[in-house]
């Protein structure tokens, strides 16, 4: 949660969360803070592209991605600037 209280309650209808503080009581989602937050894109589609991103030798082009997953090359294109990200901040 945004206010860093540590309690939080599931809400099973928008299959969220809500923090228990109650002078804050904001709802997030579990990808709140990681490069999988504003996505369309299914979380398995990240996953199977994150693993296709390390185990290509000599890396893995937009197209071939795109062709690999069923996306659109955009898509793919977004995808591996968020993976790149997760790769160099945290060498």
């Amino acid at each position: 949660p945004k206010c860093g209280h540590h309690k939080v309650y599931r809400v099973k209808s928008t299959k969220g969360y809500k923090c228990a503080n109650p002078d804050c009581y904001k709802m997030f989602s579990v990808t709140v803070g990681t490069v999988f937050e504003n996505s369309n894109i299914k979380l398995q589609k990240w996953f199977c592209a994150i693993y296709l991103f390390g185990a290509h030798k000599k890396g893995i082009s937009s197209c071939q991605l795109a062709r690999d997953l069923g996306i659109t090359q955009r898509s793919a294109w977004f995808m591996l600037h968020r993976i790149r990200e997760i790769f160099t901040t945290n060498l």
